[in-house]
């Protein structure tokens, strides 16, 4: 992970040299080398316990602390490697503009929020005409849906930000979804349940009709969190904590390897079914590096690189650590 802080410093071109094809094979040889790599340590780190069990000599030369710190510490730092390279990859195939935020506005259905240059940022990324999709989180819930589509109209347009054509996809037109994204220049990912969004995602096969868009998203709140390749759906409604059926990682779009928590600024407060949401999220993060996010804060990810903007916490392996604050940009991958 990259350490670069800036205020919003513009992006440097990617030098030019072997082709995309290249470095795509070259870098997907490398994970996979990796991920070979991997299994041999999980393998070795097994085979010094059995190893323990059996041989007195052995087991002095295993116990050594460097040895065990070897075992224990080169897969975590492997698995750190992989996701960077994973990163990379994402970066290179990349032909979008995306933006992930908590909330694009101010409160619910206020302004869009200026702050850091959230709104600038984004009017650079949109073209002059813009062919507007947005894409429910609530399939079918018709009044919903409706409603929250008026809403972000009225709120391009109070900004200045008309659309010169704008669309709804949800149950009533999934039938349409291939020539809606095919002829949209800006697509909006609403926000909702991420599990019930999820599920419509793969209804419509979202993820297939994006591979070749070359436009802008916008994804808000679960529509960020459903971007990604390896979703975490944080339990959000009483009895999801408790229940041994909810799965809390799913299949996603695939658009990014980053999984988010939005609203942090009340989620960290939150209690469900008697679990603090801190604990939650601090025993989730062992299985993906989680970014929390408070409203006003967002990533902004294209071909170039994957850019986080204003007040952000990584927690990982079950540790919490500021990375970014508000009027500052960082460079992830």
């Amino acid at each position: 992970m990259s350490e670069n802080i800036s205020t919003f410093a513009p992006a440097k071109e990617k030098p030019s040299g072997f082709s995309l094809q290249y470095k795509v094979s070259w870098m997907s040889g490398l994970v996979s080398g990796l991920q070979n790599q991997l299994e041999r340590f999980d393998s070795a780190t097994h085979l010094k316990e059995r190893v323990l069990d059996s041989s007195g000599t052995l087991f002095s030369f295993t116990h050594h602390p460097l040895t065990l710190y070897t075992l224990h510490s080169t897969p975590y730092t492997l698995h750190s490697t992989l996701y960077t390279l994973h990163s990379t990859l994402y970066t290179l195939n990349t032909i979008m503009t995306l933006f992930l935020t908590s909330s694009p506005t101010l409160g619910w259905g206020g302004d869009l929020n200026p702050a850091n240059g959230f709104l600038d940022e984004l009017r650079k990324a949109l073209p002059d005409t813009l062919r507007c999709v947005m894409i429910t989180s609530a399939p079918d819930d018709e009044e919903m849906t409706d409603r929250m589509a008026w809403e972000m109209r009225e709120i391009f347009e109070h900004e200045g930000l008309p659309f010169d054509h704008y669309e709804v996809l949800d149950r009533r037109t999934q039938r349409y979804a291939a020539r809606m994204i095919r002829e949209a220049n800006f697509i909006i990912l609403c926000g909702g349940h991420v599990p019930t969004q999820n599920r419509f995602f793969r209804d419509i096969n979202l993820s297939e009709k994006l591979k070749r868009y070359d436009g802008v998203i916008m994804s808000i709140s679960a529509g960020s969190m459903n971007c990604a390749d390896v979703v975490y759906a944080s339990p959000e409604l009483n009895g999801e904590t408790t229940d041994v059926n909810y799965m809390r990682f799913m299949t996603g779009l695939g658009l990014t390897p980053i999984n988010i928590m939005p609203h942090y600024q009340m989620a960290a407060g939150i209690t469900l079914d008697g679990l603090p949401m801190w604990q939650i999220l601090n025993t989730d993060s062992f299985g993906r590096p989680i970014y929390c996010l408070p409203d006003g804060s967002y990533f902004k990810i294209n071909r170039l690189h994957a850019y986080l903007y204003g007040e952000a916490y990584l927690i990982r392996y079950g540790v919490k650590l500021q990375i970014c604050k508000n009027d500052e940009s960082k460079i992830i991958y």
